[in-house]
């Protein structure tokens, strides 16, 4: 081989290499805001429904399919809800044994 084929052959294959670097590095770190936008997206979620439910029971008027349709027009990429209600809620502002699921395909 000459001088040249084995220069070309080297710088091919390193471009090959740093190609192959960059796009392994980028979907790693796509991967990793993908996470944590949809941690965030899971949080809000769950600030809204906290909101909702303490704003409900203190009112007096809690209506759990009401809010979880509204829930879905706030987050259009929520598919299901499932609120559960501990003993101490139950204590305080009394509950149901039929919880609705809100479960809607998109």
């Amino acid at each position: 081989m000459k001088i040249r084929t084995k220069v070309y052959l080297v710088i091919t294959i390193a471009t090959a290499a740093l190609a192959a670097l960059l796009i392994m590095s980028g979907l790693y770190f796509f991967g990793l805001s993908s996470s944590a936008t949809e941690r965030e997206h899971a949080l809000m979620a769950a600030e809204l429904v906290q909101t909702g439910l303490v704003m409900g029971l203190m009112a007096g008027n809690f209506n759990e399919t009401e809010l979880v349709h509204e829930l879905s027009d706030v987050i259009p990429a929520l598919h299901s809800v499932r609120i559960a209600r501990t003993e101490a809620v139950v204590r305080q502002y009394g509950g149901t044994d039929d919880v609705p699921k809100f479960d809607e395909e998109r």
